[in-house]
């Protein structure tokens, strides 16, 4: 059975007791967005082989704006050196694709091989994933099947 979880589960109070406890029967998988302290603690206590995966989703103007960039930088390299099977993750909003280039290059400069998943939703009138450009396609490396 996989245990999946859905908002930031580093910020809940007894995160490494409770995976302590559910990684005995169950796996583990969850999105974050690796700028918690408690990554550290979870990387060194939990046993990667009893985790599934984890989404480290990159929200890029928060991460810089916050001075976190670092931070998720360090928790990710943490956790891939650790056996974590972690997933770098972006949604490709719109407004972003001037800097998808820039923020995919920064951290492919670490290792860090960011994926875009599409956005789902309005933006400037407009219904995405539907209205991509080709150009916004293939900035944010969008597969029609991956859209559709």
């Amino acid at each position: 059975m996989l245990f999946r979880s859905g908002g930031e589960p580093f910020l809940i109070p007894n995160i490494i007791e409770f995976s302590h406890e559910i990684t005995k029967k169950h796996l583990l998988a969850f999105n974050t967005s690796l700028t918690i302290p408690k990554v550290r603690l979870f990387a060194n206590e939990i046993d990667p082989q009893r985790v599934h995966y984890i989404y480290a989703f990159a929200h890029f103007e928060e991460l810089f704006r916050g001075k976190l960039i670092d931070r998720f930088i360090e928790n990710y390299l943490l956790l891939k050196n650790k056996g974590f099977n972690v997933l770098p993750v972006a949604i490709a909003y719109p407004s972003f694709v001037e800097n998808a280039q820039i923020y995919t290059a920064y951290l492919k400069n670490y290792g860090i091989d960011i994926v875009f998943d599409p956005f789902f939703g309005m933006h400037e009138n407009k219904f995405y994933p539907d209205c991509y450009t080709e150009d916004e396609k293939k900035i944010f490396n969008l597969s029609q099947d991956k859209i559709d």
